[in-house]
């Protein structure tokens, strides 16, 4: 892959290195080589503009797919599903997968739908002399992450009960500071009321340096971290950055708020952690009183416990872990740093961490280790005369994982859908005199989708299933009976909800 750097360095070699990591697409190969190179060209159209890597890639490979399937006259969803990745294998870099793979479920689903399974009587009732019509599919498989991925996060109850959340993450419009705000109900009982992003100093207070990075990483090092921090990006945040902060709030609860409720019930943490569960806004154990959470942070205030809780944590491949002793007791996390403060205290108190798990061997030879399996099935018309392309229908098919909001997701989709028919359809630009450069070029002349181009009333979202299953091949199917999936729906519904404390950590 030849892509285009631009006159000026934007990012262009990690753009070129994405788009070869994410070149193999959705797909196994028994053998495998790519080669990407980022170019210096005359032009705008250079490094992180409009993609970053994975979609150029995908677009070439999907072409490539579709080629092949109508030379072997093979149904072309039936091509990838044979062919399509699984949990337990290995992506073209040797990255095992460990999540769910669930890009042949995806196919399946896909080739079940009218759309698709009745094309050829639809494509011969709309076709007319002045009128084509078709309905294509692609899979894409984006990696999210930098394969070593350093994120921070401080939780902070005040004396009312209210929740802070710190950050140096940037929110670019993806959600992130929403998100934050709902990551602390899990194990809180209430969603922060305030959240504060961008402040990388006050981080200082973990005692943590990436700086050198030695040839062999020194995990036995407390004080060291193979990343400390990284800019802010649109693919950081439900799984890397959401991570830290429900980390954060889970430690405030076991290490402060349970004890400080268990003291005013009279009673041992031992015996009410097994049952206990925030109910609207309370902690709640059988036969005891409701505390709401203005009441414990009270005591705790008045107790001088533990009122802020600043974590670290680094991911490649899986995240590291150590064990952290705050008090008497020492538990492993899914951490490699951690501070607390106590409420009536300005300073921090570091737990430095001891007998650290780090990332397996060779996983910073993978480049990318995590992914977010996708589908689009989409159905269009074009006028024989003009060339002018309408999209009629689209269906997007995509795995989560665990949601944090729903309605971001709904959002992220509708969005993908208007960057896809961009893409494809619309966003031409010459690269030499006549293009961007020489400007007079705006959105006058650089065409993106608008709500004319999106079929608003026939888009629809098809969200697998969060729910865990055992690693499957999907055969081939010839007359199974129909699982036709339906839209989603976005019910409306309180952003706070119950968590049992403490819970494990979980996909996000």
């Amino acid at each position: 892959m030849n892509m285009q750097a631009g006159g000026l360095n934007n990012y262009s070699q990690w753009v070129a290195e994405l788009a070869a990591l994410t070149g193999g697409g959705s797909y196994r190969f028994d053998k495998a080589m790519i080669d990407a190179a980022a170019l210096p060209s005359a032009g705008v159209v250079a490094g992180s503009m409009r993609g970053f890597g994975g979609p150029q890639a995908f677009f070439a490979i999907e072409c490539l797919v579709d080629e092949i399937a109508d030379s072997l006259g093979v149904d072309a969803i039936t091509l990838r599903r044979r062919n399509a990745l699984q949990t337990g294998e290995r992506t073209v870099t040797g990255a095992p997968l460990i999540q769910d793979m669930r890009l042949a479920e995806i196919c399946e689903y896909a080739s079940d739908l009218p759309l698709w399974r009745d094309r050829a009587a639809a494509k011969q009732a709309r076709e007319s002399p002045g009128r084509l019509y078709g309905v294509g599919f692609a899979l894409a498989n984006q990696a999210y992450g930098t394969g070593s991925d350093g994120v921070m996060a401080e939780v902070a109850i005040n004396a009312e009960g209210r929740l802070t959340v710190r950050t140096n993450c940037i929110d670019m419009g993806n959600g992130s500071a929403t998100s934050f705000a709902l990551s602390t109900a899990r194990h809180l009982g209430a969603n922060a009321q305030t959240v504060e992003m961008g402040d990388v100093a006050r981080f200082d207070a973990l005692g943590l340096h990436a700086d050198p990075t030695p040839p062999e990483a020194p995990w036995d090092d407390p004080h060291w971290t193979a990343c400390y921090e990284l800019s802010s990006s649109a693919c950081m945040t439900a799984f890397h950055q959401v991570h830290a902060v429900e980390q954060a709030a889970r430690i405030l609860f076991e290490e402060s708020l349970l004890p400080v409720a268990c003291r005013i019930w009279g009673i041992s943490p031992a015996a009410a952690l097994p049952d206990t569960l925030w109910r609207e806004g309370s902690l709640t154990a059988p036969g005891l009183p409701p505390l709401p959470l203005p009441a414990i942070a009270r005591r705790v205030h008045g107790d001088n416990a533990i009122a802020a809780v600043m974590v670290h944590a680094y991911f490649q491949v899986t995240w590291v872990s150590a064990e952290f002793v705050v008090g008497d007791v020492a538990r492993r996390r899914p951490l490699d740093g951690l501070s607390t403060r106590r409420a009536q205290e300005a300073g921090w108190t570091m737990h430095l961490r001891r007998h650290t798990t780090p990332p397996p061997p060779g996983a910073d030879r993978y480049g990318r280790s995590v992914y977010a399996p996708s589908g689009a099935l989409a159905a269009v018309e074009i006028d024989r005369r003009t060339g002018a392309v309408s999209v009629v229908e689209i269906w997007s098919f995509l795995d989560p994982g665990r949601i944090i909001q729903q309605h971001i997701v709904a959002g992220q989709s509708d969005g993908a859908v208007a960057m896809g028919i961009g893409y494809a359809l619309l966003e031409e630009l010459p690269l030499l005199g006549e293009g961007a450069g020489n400007g007079r070029w705006n959105l006058d002349r650089y065409n993106l989708a608008r709500w004319a181009d999106m079929p608003l009333d026939r888009m629809y979202l098809f969200q697998l299933s969060a729910r865990r299953k055992p690693a499957r091949a999907l055969p081939r199917r010839s007359s199974a009976p129909s699982r036709q999936p339906s839209p989603m729906r976005w019910p409306m519904r309180p952003a706070i909800a119950s968590a049992s404390c403490p819970s494990p950590p979980t996909r996000s």
